[in-house]
């Protein structure tokens, strides 16, 4: 594509974008920062827990070729809004789960639907800038991703305990993402072809 340039509105739509992946790297570590009270509401041992993480990374890992597929296939937007739905959704199972395997279905969703972020985003800086800027806006992101992961910890450090609180915020805090990539975040350009 010739004609990219990088302006507000390509900082717009990777910004809104990356704020995906700054949720996505919030989840993956949430549970790590509810392990006694998860344990104990859910009456399950350590096992069940690193379960219940795990199950997040698994499905996160094999989803990511797919949501690869099915970006290429319908455009990022609509892909990431409605993974971030999904995301909702699996936040909200996760906060409802009254057994370990609620729980694991939850996190299973989390991930599953997670992997659109981090590949949508990229797609979108190909389509919104130019070539010898990609490596500098994939580091943005990978950033904006990263302080996800280390405001979770933080942020949620302040739920005392309180997964179900935390997750029901975090599925809040999906759908405003998912709003805002439907509002703001376009494929390309309007000038680009194809």
């Amino acid at each position: 594509m010739t004609g990219k340039r990088a302006g507000w509105r390509a900082a717009l739509v990777c910004g809104t974008a990356s704020l995906f992946c700054f949720l996505q790297f919030m989840l993956q570590g949430a549970p790590g920062m509810f392990v006694p009270a998860l344990m104990d509401d859910l009456s399950i041992s350590p096992a069940q827990i690193g379960f219940i993480s795990s199950a997040f990374v698994c499905t996160y890992m094999i989803c990511q070729v797919p949501a690869g597929l099915v970006i290429d296939r319908w455009g990022a937007r609509w892909a990431m809004f409605v993974s971030l739905l999904a995301v909702t959704l699996g936040c909200l199972l996760f906060s409802w789960a009254d057994t370990w395997q609620m729980a694991v279905i939850g996190r299973m969703l989390m991930g599953v639907a997670a992997a659109a972020g981090i590949t949508g985003c990229m797609y979108l800086a190909g389509n919104w800038y130019p070539a010898a800027w990609f490596p500098l806006i994939a580091g943005i992101i990978e950033m904006v991703a990263m302080l996800g992961g280390g405001a979770g910890s933080v942020v949620l450090k302040t739920y005392d305990g309180q997964w179900r609180s935390a997750f029901l915020d975090m599925a809040v805090l999906a759908a405003a993402i998912a709003i805002a990539i439907a509002l703001f975040v376009r494929d390309r350009p309007t000038f680009a072809k194809g």
